[in-house]
């Protein structure tokens, strides 16, 4: 089955692109990768579980930041920056999911619980405590902030990703100070 999910992933990846999320079905990668939509169907019944299927495929290529030393600024903008990398060659397929997206709430509700856990995950990586509802509110900022991050990307067609970058750095800033005010005013 490993050969075949690198085939839907692939075939995945192409569908999004030329036919945005509603033509992301198992019907339509069965049609594309000539696997049987039954086989398709057992890893990918839905249009989200294709989704989440190449989500979950960035995520195990991405490389965990590892450093000690490095501050939660610099682990959180090197882990950013390595999914954009692993997202690259799929920048036309994730634009237009981006775009769609913004058009439908229902998918993004959807989407949400993974977005979150993915935040999570990532906070704890560099070690940003995301207990409690103070961590809660991180998580979801950052989750929100990582979706700005995922439209500038998409957005940015400067060669060396200059606008990506500066935004990344610029928001991290801003969520450290955010950070530290709540901190102060909600002391509990």
């Amino acid at each position: 089955m490993t050969e075949n999910k690198e085939v839907m992933i692939d075939a995945a990846w192409r569908l999004l692109e030329e036919k945005g999320i509603n033509g992301l079905t198992p019907e339509a990668l069965s049609d594309v990768t000539l696997i049987s939509e039954v086989k398709i169907r057992r890893l990918c019944p839905t249009s989200l579980s294709i989704l989440l299927l190449l989500w979950s495929d960035v995520v195990s290529k991405t490389p965990v930041v590892h450093g000690t030393g490095l501050s939660a600024h610099d682990i959180l903008f090197e882990s950013i920056m390595n999914h954009l990398d692993v997202l690259n060659p799929h920048k036309i397929s994730v634009r237009r999911l981006v775009n769609e997206l913004s058009f439908a709430p229902c998918w993004l509700m959807d989407l949400k619980p993974y977005g979150t856990e993915w935040s999570r995950q990532r906070l704890s990586e560099a070690g940003v405590d995301s207990s409690g509802l103070m961590g809660s509110i991180k998580i979801q900022i950052f989750n929100l902030f990582c979706l700005y991050i995922l439209k500038t990307w998409t957005d940015d067609n400067t060669p060396d990703q200059s606008i990506t970058l500066a935004a990344i750095d610029q928001g991290l800033i801003k969520l450290e100070e955010w950070q530290s005010v709540i901190k102060e005013k909600l002391a509990f």
